[in-house]
């Protein structure tokens, strides 16, 4: 299970042809996801799974902040 903050982000592997969905079981090994939503600065972390692991992710972004504008 992967909590994100923002809700609705973006989650995608990046070294396997899936697409991520809550509750996906997955064979044992390393992923690589990225996390991102608009206006958000992306996150990528890696997971380890080991055979019958569930795993429960909180990845929280942080807010891109607009520059300031000067005049």
């Amino acid at each position: 299970e992967l909590r994100d903050e923002p809700e609705g982000a973006t989650v995608d592997f990046l070294n396997l042809r899936a697409e991520f969905a809550q509750g996906l079981e997955l064979e044992p090994g390393s992923y690589h996801l990225e996390v991102s939503a608009d206006g958000w600065a992306s996150q990528r972390v890696w997971i380890d799974l080991e055979a019958g692991e569930e795993k429960r992710l909180s990845i929280p972004l942080t807010r891109i902040r607009a520059p300031i504008a000067s005049g």
